[in-house]
């Protein structure tokens, strides 16, 4: 027992964690540079919006769409060469996208490529924190959302300063120069006793499906298709995507929605500063109503997805107000960040423990796909509109549907709970009537 917990919450476990820290915020830096980006690919190669936005729209949803199969790949291999691999796909992403003239090869390399890249290298991370805390898991967690928060916040000034010191070209090779820093991030995350043992036990099986049938039964292996009886849980994935749809509307089009009020760079700056300040605060507010047994997660949940899609919708009938845009982005911020931490829990309550696991590959795929068409549905109705009102009030509509299908998910998963109480509460009536008076 001894040698198993060795390297567990202590020892190298806290060199594991720098490290984990120093990806996290390498990739999320890397990752939300591409609002900025996408402003600059707009006026260099000169093609409409629905098509430019595809570009950070799959580089960023991939990570989740993908979530699933690369989950495949730690059990088959593990975190730290999923990592090596991920970072080799980005680095090569970004180097050669700095010498393509061409937007349909932008989209293969950042955007595919990347994506993978992104998808590979992001879900070890927070895997290789979960096998080597046990004892100081929560806390090392809850901290990895800060360093997310912190990336948040100097991604947009980084990415404008480098565009206006070394162009579109220079901050795609310098981009890719960070990007490689994943590698000395995961050399350092060898696999821990823990992972290993988790492994082993993992193996075997898909081992036999792949001797038994194909591949695909391996990754259908790796995709809990079951929780798909469970009409909760179908509800909660698609009011997740919903949500994600909307943030990724407002990551990749905030900046050039300032652009198109003729603002300058410096009104961009201020703007995602104070969203990724009121993302954090969001996410660190979810600890609290997580701890707190008088408030339900899920109505949090629809609140939020209620609140943020009337003032989505609304956005339209006073963005001509002095700082409206920061005002939207700070409301914006907190009700995206609370939900976004809020997702294991509330999966855990919606799937047996034994099933997190995949349940989360899950949420992820279905976030991805909030992710990947956000972004050119809203162009779209920018191209058609010439604004950005219509595409703002549809993702307000998204949301807000989003809430109400989260809403069919608390009413449906309360009988089952009531029926459980009601069992409970006879069984207890039963013993108490076996048990003689004093």
């Amino acid at each position: 027992m001894k040698s198993h917990k060795r390297d567990v919450d202590g020892g190298w476990a806290w060199l594991a964690l720098v490290a984990v820290y120093g990806g996290m915020l390498t990739l999320s830096t890397v990752m939300y540079t591409s609002g900025v980006l996408y402003v600059e690919m707009l006026e260099y190669y000169r093609e409409d919006a629905a098509k430019t936005s595809v570009i950070g729209a799959l580089n960023t949803g991939l990570m989740c769409l993908l979530g699933p199969l690369v989950s495949i790949c730690i059990n088959k291999y593990s975190c730290r060469l999923t990592m090596v691999i991920g970072g080799l796909f980005l680095m090569s992403a970004y180097l050669t996208s700095a010498f393509v003239s061409n937007i349909n090869l932008l989209i293969l390399f950042l955007g595919v490529i990347g994506g993978v890249g992104n998808a590979l290298a992001s879900v070890p991370l927070a895997l290789v924190l979960v096998h080597y805390f046990e004892k100081h898991r929560n806390v090392v967690l809850a901290l990895s959302q800060v360093v997310i928060g912190i990336a948040m916040f100097i991604a947009s000034p980084l990415a404008l300063w480098l565009l206006r010191e070394y162009g579109l070209k220079g901050t795609l090779l310098i981009t890719s120069g960070l990007s490689a820093h994943i590698f000395v991030c995961a050399i350092v995350c060898k696999p821990s006793s823990s992972e290993i043992d988790s492994r082993k036990r993992t193996l075997p099986l898909e081992e036999t499906a792949l001797k038994e049938k194909s591949t695909i039964c391996v990754c259908v292996r790796g995709l809990d298709l079951d929780a798909f009886k469970s009409l909760p849980f179908i509800c909660f994935l698609i009011s997740t995507t919903t949500w994600n749809f909307m943030l990724s509307v407002c990551l990749m089009h905030l900046p050039n929605y300032v652009i198109t009020k003729g603002l300058d760079e410096s009104h961009i700056t201020v703007m995602m500063t104070i969203f990724s300040i009121t993302n954090t605060v969001g996410r660190f507010g979810a600890v609290f109503v997580v701890d707190n047994v008088y408030i339900d997660n899920f109505v949090v949940h629809i609140g939020c997805l209620g609140i943020a899609g009337i003032i989505t919708m609304s956005f339209a009938s006073f963005d001509h107000l002095p700082f409206a845009e920061y005002a939207f982005a700070g409301a914006i911020g907190i009700f995206t960040g609370l939900p976004s931490a809020l997702v294991t829990p509330m999966t855990l309550s919606l799937v047996d423990f034994g099933r997190i696991s995949k349940a989360h590959g899950l949420v992820n795929f279905f976030s991805g796909l909030g992710y990947v068409t956000g972004p050119p549905i809203a162009a779209m109705l920018l191209e058609r509109t010439g604004s950005y009102e219509n595409s703002f009030m549809m993702s307000g509509a998204v949301l807000i549907f989003g809430s109400l299908i989260a809403t069919v998910a608390k009413f449906l998963i309360r009988k089952p709970q009531e029926e459980r109480e009601n069992t409970n509460c006879e069984q207890m009536e039963e013993i108490q009537t076996f048990i003689p008076a004093d």
